[in-house]
């Protein structure tokens, strides 16, 4: 029931009223339904949007090395 509610606040443009101080950490998009055409080769998203509170004030995003070589990712919001 809560996944339907998410669907149908996404059609119809309501987003859920968040109180002051409350920590809300949502994850919406994931990287598993984009064509793989889209995709780099060599790093990735396992999620592609995120929904969080400012007091929740962190947020760990997970980057996936795909071929486990060396390198570095740089990640702006």
């Amino acid at each position: 029931m809560k996944y339907r509610r998410q669907v149908q606040n996404a059609f119809t443009g309501k987003r859920p009223a968040i109180a002051k101080g409350e920590i809300l950490k949502q994850e919406h998009e994931h990287a598993d339904f984009i064509d793989d055409k889209f995709k780099n080769d060599d790093y990735g998203f396992n999620c592609l949007h995120y929904s969080v509170s400012e007091a929740s004030k962190s947020l760990k995003v997970m980057i996936l090395n795909k071929k486990g070589t060396a390198g570095s990712v740089r990640v702006c919001t």
